[in-house]
């Protein structure tokens, strides 16, 4: 996302953080059959280290100024040291707050608008964030860079905020890019410094990648589908189900029929429906509703 802030303001890059002090060669040099360790002054013979820039973008309107730092990965056991490094470079250049951007799991279908969740190093700071959308949870972790620059920030007396941009749980195990994420940050952001970008680009590669995934994911359903049936024509007759650790609340059924009246209309969010009938035990229950789905759109076929 922050690549992407860069490329749309057209920053300037001003400096970047030596990545022999935080970062290891991830392969040697071999010279006439010969094994070299990389030396740092030849970074180009080593492209496999990361890199972590530093961009400028001078506000035309007069307005504040922006920095965007850009790290190609985590600094893994250096977390305090490279965090610190960073915020030096933004006291130095009177960065008045640090923004950083993650990412929320949530359990949500990659059809829905996604939300943003939202913290701060300061009560104030939270309580500024209410008027701009965003949800605010009580606890939650915010792991790598993103939370750790927070909480030295916070240390610092620095002011800070994270957005963290809401992605379907099944979107993030498959490794899938999901922009509609980034894209809900980056209409926050944007927001919170005044900052106007046309994001039509992004909200349409958002809407190719969301075309993408309902195809993969009625493909994926429909077999899933079959392979509960199979599984259960094998399954011992005579075996009693498990009895249920927990009742289940009535709230909790209200929005499983709700669900169930989405996916009529919409199957991309038939992996909701089923991840929450897993997650309450009531699967089984529902199953022949549940397949009944898929049966009405195989006839329909």
């Amino acid at each position: 996302m922050a690549s992407y802030l860069a490329e749309k303001l057209g920053a300037e890059e001003i400096g970047y953080i030596e990545p022999f002090d935080f970062f290891y060669p991830a392969a040697v040099l071999v010279h006439g059959n010969v094994v070299e360790l990389p030396q740092e002054d030849k970074l180009e013979e080593v492209p496999e280290l990361p890199m972590s820039r530093f961009f400028v973008w001078r506000n035309p309107a007069k307005g504040d100024d922006l920095v965007i730092f850009l790290g190609e990965a985590q600094a893994v056991g250096k977390e305090r040291e490279f965090a610190n490094l960073v915020l030096d470079v933004a006291e130095a250049l009177k960065v008045k707050r640090v923004y950083t951007a993650a990412a929320a799991i949530a359990s949500i279908s990659h059809s829905d608008k996604p939300r943003v969740w939202a913290a701060a190093t300061s009560r104030e700071l939270v309580r500024s964030l209410k008027r701009h959308e965003v949800v605010l949870r009580d606890k939650i972790h915010i792991r790598g860079l993103n939370g750790y620059l927070l909480g030295i920030a916070r240390e610092r007396d620095m002011e800070g905020i994270c957005l963290l941009g809401e992605i379907p749980a099944y979107v993030a195990q498959l490794g899938i890019e999901y922009p509609r994420s980034a894209q809900a940050v980056l209409e926050v952001l944007t927001r919170l410094l005044a900052i106007p970008i046309d994001l039509s680009d992004i909200e349409t590669s958002s809407h190719d990648v969301e075309e993408r995934l309902t195809e993969s994911v009625q493909e994926m359903m429909q077999e899933l589908g079959h392979l509960v049936v199979s599984s259960r024509e094998a399954q011992d007759e005579s075996e009693e189900p498990e009895e249920r650790r927990e009742p289940v609340p009535e709230s909790v059924r209200g929005d499983i029929e709700k669900l169930f009246e989405e996916v009529k209309q919409d199957r991309s969010k038939a992996y909701r429906l089923k991840e929450e009938l897993d997650r309450w035990g009531l699967f089984e229950e529902y199953e022949d509703r549940f397949l009944d789905l898929f049966r009405g759109e195989q006839a329909e076929d």
